[in-house]
């Protein structure tokens, strides 16, 4: 049986049989909280009195711990919700007892609170400001639990807290109110995570243009529909934007994006970076049209497929740090390629086929190679570069020994099954570590 109903039921028969004295006996167990507002909306007008007052008795009495005694005040400012009929005198009673608790000092303080509705929202926006972090978090929680329009002006207050836990709270509390209301009033100036923020509803896209402050926009689609982009040119500030699923990037022709991380389940057309004068770090996956025009960018980092990457052929990469390829089944291409500024180059093999060369690129000095079978590595053991990783995601043996004396060498294994052989005649500063174990196995 659904929770709710058990608490419905337990409340109605609660009521039916007078056992307030129970109710208020438990009502600080977290089991009973919702009995106990539930109770209160189905009792005589007398019977909710005594409930009430029963609670702030326990509530001022000395011998109950302090935390319980504040939630159970708070319990009692819930039960107004519920309440259809309440005296003055027991309405003042509850207020000048919940007036001290504010802002909320515990998650289940701050949870009752919610369920108190527009009269707790008074009481917040009443109460004193403060600096504490988490009691601004728990302020965010309460007025968030009333899904009230009311609370964005308070919600608003805290817009512009650049503290983690009071940001993420707010970007929480954002699906419980009218989107875009919620974005222009209360995220409107909010500094979000040092500008980045993160989304998985495309119906928030539309709202994104109110955030002022806003740089980095990660969104990660839910579903199979591809996001169109034409969101953006309503987001003057951005300039790092990564994508699980867009359909095209001609909307972003002309915008002024330093970074673009797209993934595209059709094939996605790259002629619209040729558009985009402040590009810099391009990482695209899926198939892609019209790769050719990429060398033309003047870009420091480059991420895609291996494939449409050599299809692209011999080409000169003046300005090229950081090469990312994904499903290299042979890398002999890169022999043709002139990556003289090339810093770090990041390699996806694909099956044992794939002997490892590297490419002419003099600034190399970090390799970084992730495979799921064991190819030749004889190649790597005259590598001029600082650092050489090797992650191997495989169950087959990972043979090192065509790398014995090599020194700066980390090797991960993610497979428990996987034997590595060789790693003992690793060179100094070397080391294999197993994901299930953070010690070094070898060092």
């Amino acid at each position: 049986m659904h929770r709710s109903f058990q608490e419905y039921l337990a409340a109605k028969q609660a009521v039916d049989e007078g056992d307030f004295g129970v109710l208020t006996a438990h009502a600080h167990l977290p089991a009973w909280h919702e009995v106990v507002v539930m109770a209160a909306g189905h009792a005589s007008a007398s019977a909710r009195e005594s409930l009430l007052y029963g609670l702030l008795d326990r509530g001022a009495d000395p011998d109950v711990p302090r935390a319980r005694r504040d939630l159970l005040r708070l319990i009692a400012l819930a039960c107004l919700e519920t309440s259809p009929e309440r005296g003055p005198e027991l309405e003042a009673a509850i207020r000048k007892a919940t007036a001290t608790l504010l802002p909320p000092r515990t998650e289940a303080a701050a949870i009752a609170l919610g369920r108190a509705g527009p009269f707790a929202l008074d009481l917040l926006m009443a109460s004193p400001d403060v600096s504490n972090e988490y009691a601004r978090v728990l302020t965010v929680k309460a007025a968030a639990a009333t899904a009230d329009p009311a609370a964005l002006p308070l919600l608003a207050r805290l817009g512009g807290d650049s503290r983690l836990g009071v940001v993420d709270a707010l970007i929480q509390a954002w699906p419980r109110f009218d989107p875009d209301e919620y974005a222009r009033i209360v995220l409107r100036d909010s500094p979000l995570r040092a500008g980045d923020l993160k989304v998985d509803d495309r119906g928030l896209l539309p709202t994104l243009r109110h955030l002022r402050r806003l740089r980095y926009l990660t969104v990660s689609s839910l579903d199979l529909e591809p996001v169109d982009l034409g969101f953006v040119r309503d987001l003057p500030a951005l300039r790092h934007l990564a994508v699980s699923n867009c359909a095209s990037l001609a909307p972003l022709a002309g915008y002024p994006l330093e970074s673009l991380r797209v993934a595209a389940t059709g094939p996605l057309d790259l002629a619209p970076t040729t558009e985009m004068p402040q590009l810099r770090d391009l990482s695209v996956r899926g198939q892609v049209i019209n790769g050719q025009v990429l060398p033309m960018l003047d870009l420091s980092s480059l991420g895609m497929e291996a494939l449409p990457f050599h299809e692209i052929g011999a080409a000169n990469w003046p300005r090229l740090r950081r090469l990312t390829l994904h499903g290299v089944r042979s890398m002999a291409p890169l022999e043709h390629v002139e990556l003289p500024e090339l810093e770090r180059l990041d390699l996806e093999i694909e099956g044992r086929g794939a002997a490892i060369v590297l490419p002419r690129a003099p600034a190399l000095r970090h390799l970084c190679v992730h495979l799921a079978e064991s190819p030749d590595l004889s190649a790597l053991a005259g590598a001029e570069v600082s650092t050489i990783e090797l992650h191997h995601h495989g169950r087959d043996p990972l043979d090192l020994r065509p790398l014995a004396g090599l020194g700066g060498l980390v090797v991960n294994v993610y497979r428990q099954q996987a034997q590595v052989l060789g790693e003992d005649g690793l060179g100094p500063g070397s080391s294999v570590r197993s994901a299930w174990d953070d010690r070094p196995a070898t060092q």
